[in-house]
């Protein structure tokens, strides 16, 4: 691979992500589990700009706004250690300037996909094609999707997907009621699910999620926001991954939009969003 000789700028778009439906089907011998999960990647995104300087050997983050996050523990920086370990060193510094707009630990797969763009932005400086997704779920367990960025049935620990064609495009309001949900907790709650015959239509499921029973005993506000979603006008509601977000979706972005209003009137964070077509370009993916 031929990394630039000066220094260059790549900006990158990192979508954040929707369970429509998550079933657990197992506990692994690795302490994971295994699911099986309809997920699109939203217009809710946060934005990557990395500078890579050939004369330097430094790795910054800058998160405007949100200094908390600028440790070695981000999963930005995370990604830039996984490249180095699994694909190749990186023979020059990288400057990386994170623009958040998706909320942390809101089940919105955010980290996940800042992960997947410092990637994807890698690829592109070095002219690599192609990664292995079987150790990205070492950084996260969304990170391969999110790599991939597109609808897919995500089976396994999260590293086999299984592209999705003809999902309609949905309008949707989001709402984070601004606590965390710990992955690691909701899935030491789950149990496993019998899932729905193989012929039950996909959009059929929304909603359903394996998690959302011990997430609504601990929380029961989950509850009166989803039903506030439905009081709102919204067709579906559900819970995104571990929570705590929940979505609805509506007829119209007018009518997203308005929901979104009227929960940011009462001091949530609430947007109006829509699934994604494919992103502009993603490395191809191999198990």
């Amino acid at each position: 691979m031929t990394w630039p000789r000066h220094e260059t700028e790549v900006a990158v778009t990192a979508p954040a992500k929707i369970n429509w439906y998550l079933y657990v089907v197992g506990r692994r011998p690795d302490g994971y589990h295994d699911i099986v999960s309809l997920m699109t990647p939203l217009t809710l995104a946060d934005q990557v700009r990395i500078c890579y300087k050939p004369t330097d050997t430094k790795r910054w983050l800058r998160c405007p706004k949100r200094p908390d996050l600028e440790g070695p523990h981000n999963l930005a920086l995370r990604a830039v250690r996984w490249w180095e370990k699994h694909v190749e060193p990186i023979p020059g510094g990288l400057d990386i300037l994170l623009t958040k707009h998706v909320p942390t630990g809101a089940g919105l797969g955010g980290g996940s996909a800042d992960a997947a763009a410092v990637l994807r932005s890698l690829c592109r400086l070095s002219g690599r094609q192609s990664l292995h997704l079987q150790t990205l779920c070492d950084l996260g367990c969304d990170v391969p999707f999110c790599l991939a960025s597109k609808a897919a049935l995500v089976t396994g620990r999260g590293e086999h997907l299984s592209p999705i064609e003809r999902l309609p495009e949905l309008d949707l309001c989001i709402v984070w009621p601004g606590f965390e949900i710990h992955s690691e907790w909701a899935y030491s709650q789950s149990r496993p699910t019998r899932l729905p015959d193989a012929d039950t239509d996909h959009l059929s499921r929304i909603g359903d999620n394996d998690l959302w029973t011990a997430a609504v005993e601990k929380y029961p506000m989950l509850a009166k926001v989803r039903n506030d979603l439905k009081k709102l006008g919204a067709k579906a509601t559900g819970m995104t991954g571990s929570g705590s977000a929940l979505f609805g979706s509506f007829e119209s972005q007018t009518a997203a939009g308005q929901a979104a209003s009227r929960f940011r009137d009462r001091g949530f964070w609430a947007t109006r969003t829509q699934t994604r077509p494919v992103a502009d370009w993603s490395p191809a993916c191999s198990a």
